[in-house]
């Protein structure tokens, strides 16, 4: 997993956070919390870091989908919920991951 990082959007120029998923792959967070809509935890997580001689562990922020109740949970215990970017991005239509129409 990748250290987060600021980049563009390439449909609407809008800054994103990049995170690692806790399963490996990137996702694109609009940057800014959002605890009416945001729906993605971002959290501590100990990964291995691969080509040593001995393992090297280190901390890493990963995000995390939450269903509906984690949501809520979190929300109430006021930790920080973040929105993916493709829900907010106003050229979402013409991307790949809109699934609908």
């Amino acid at each position: 997993m990748g250290a987060p990082s600021l980049g563009p959007c390439r449909g609407c120029g809008a800054d994103m956070l990049w995170v690692a998923t806790v399963n490996g792959k990137m996702q694109p967070l609009d940057p800014e919390p959002d605890a009416a809509e945001g729906s993605v935890i971002v959290v501590a997580a100990d990964v291995e870091v691969e080509g040593q001689e001995e393992p090297v562990h280190r901390l890493a922020l990963a995000a995390s989908y939450l269903t509906e109740k984690g949501r809520q949970k979190a929300a109430q215990a006021n930790v920080r919920l973040y929105t993916p970017h493709h829900m907010t991005c106003p050229k979402n239509q013409d991307r790949r991951f809109n699934r609908g129409g």
